[in-house]
């Protein structure tokens, strides 16, 4: 189910210019996110975006509009985990 719904959000979310620093695009993903401790305190952190469960793409747009530099990147040689064992879990 987890695959499924990340290609859902990649497919409706991701727009050629997240990359873009001028772009008006973002996408963050929720076990990856790497962010410098003064652009996380300067967009407010997860105070901020405590009540989302959307949290981490909200991160990404303040982090985004705030006019930060924002990077989306795939790979999955480097990087992998596990969220949820089970369907309750999720």
């Amino acid at each position: 189910m987890i695959p499924t719904m990340a290609y859902i959000i990649f497919l409706f979310s991701l727009r050629p210019n997240v990359n873009d620093d001028d772009g008006s695009s973002w996408l963050g993903n929720g076990q990856y996110i790497l962010i410098r401790r003064s652009v996380y305190e300067n967009v407010g952190g997860h105070k901020a975006v405590w009540n989302r469960i959307d949290e981490d793409y909200r991160l990404a747009e303040k982090v985004k509009k705030s006019k930060f530099r924002l990077r989306l990147l795939y790979a999955p040689h480097a990087l992998q985990t596990r969220m949820y064992r089970n369907f309750r879990e999720l």
